[in-house]
């Protein structure tokens, strides 16, 4: 019944606020350079889907983490394992257990103070 007892209250920042768009588009120069060197035959086609899940999957992740005010670094090492995870699944079966790793790297995290749900809750990562 908490939505009856908390009127709502209209936001004053903007809607994507904490958006890292520096992050983001870091991300997508290093997406387009991937392709342009796979296009060039200098890498292999498969680092090209290497890279093509850690910059989607990274920008997603990144995004929710900054969105829930968790700490900055916080996304780039999520990136880091989703990067890690897509290279060892795409060397063989087994390297896709690697996937768990930036779940279980978020499951241990601690919600930033200023978290709308109070200093008591855990993280998304």
């Amino acid at each position: 019944m908490w939505a009856l007892d908390q009127p709502y209250a209209t936001r004053t920042e903007r809607l994507l606020a904490d958006t890292p768009l520096a992050l983001l588009a870091a991300l997508a120069v290093g997406a387009m350079v991937a392709a342009y060197l796979v296009d060039a035959s200098l890498l292999p086609a498969r680092a090209l889907r290497v890279v093509g899940v850690s910059t989607g999957h990274g920008a997603l992740l990144a995004t929710a983490l900054a969105w829930g005010r968790v700490d900055f670094a916080a996304g780039l090492i999520a990136i880091a394992l989703l990067g890690l995870a897509a290279a060892a699944s795409s060397l063989g079966t087994l390297g896709a257990a690697m996937y768990l790793a930036p779940a279980l790297r978020c499951h241990r995290a601690p919600w930033s103070p200023a978290s709308p749900w109070g200093s008591g809750s855990r993280a998304i990562c």
